[in-house]
């Protein structure tokens, strides 16, 4: 059985992100929410800053 999964798996890789979505959780998916959410809020309050660096070190 278990060669017959490895076979499948091999010739469909996305199904193994599938199955692996089904074994999460709802705590997992809301780690991931979060991760993302936080993750996006750090990156707004830096980027724009850094363009403007960015932009003043080439005027200079």
């Amino acid at each position: 059985m278990l060669a017959v999964v490895k076979i499948v798996l091999s010739f469909a890789p996305w199904l193994s992100f599938l199955i692996i979505a089904r074994a999460l959780s709802e705590l997992g998916y809301e780690l991931i929410s979060y991760a993302i959410l936080i993750g996006t809020a750090i990156f707004t309050a830096w980027y724009p800053e850094h363009l403007r660096r960015a932009r003043a070190a080439m005027r200079s």
